[in-house]
């Protein structure tokens, strides 16, 4: 089972890579740009003490520059997030958050969060070599606890 989820993690990432950032916007004061992504699985604990992957839990993505998403976990606990920034070589602390929000619907699990130190304009991929440096990809898993809400 952990063998699959993490090939289905490495698959999920590679699908990622190859279509965010296809379509990127203008910048208009001519400043170089990048995307940031989060890209990862939550798998909760079983009452078996296996491990599963979890569907509808909220994921909450802030970027540091004061934007913040909310996407939430699809039926294989796969979440996707993206964030365009000219700032992209600047020191910032990504935070992800996932919260279960839907009660006993898929058990009930507590609530984590992960930090992403990103300071380094480096990593980035898939530029055009000009105004766009290019895609960076974080990959954030989490193993989620049973809560005893």
């Amino acid at each position: 089972m952990k063998r699959l989820l993490i090939y289905l993690s490495c698959l999920s990432a590679v699908v990622f890579m190859t279509f965010s950032c296809m379509s990127y916007m203008d910048v208009t004061d001519g400043g170089r740009y990048g995307c940031i992504a989060v890209s990862g699985m939550v798998v909760g604990k079983s009452a078996d003490g296996g491990q599963v992957p979890v569907e509808g839990l909220k994921v909450t993505v802030d970027y540091g520059s004061g934007e913040i998403f909310t996407v939430y976990t699809s039926p294989d606990g796969v979440y996707m997030s993206e964030f365009y920034t000219s700032a992209y070589s600047s020191g910032r602390l990504i935070k992800v958050t996932v919260t279960d929000e839907d009660g006993m619907e898929n058990g009930f699990y507590a609530s984590a969060e992960k930090s992403i130190n990103h300071s380094s304009s480096s990593g980035f991929v898939g530029g055009d070599g000009s105004g766009f440096v290019g895609t960076k990809l974080y990959v954030l898993d989490f193993l989620l606890e049973i809560s005893g809400r």
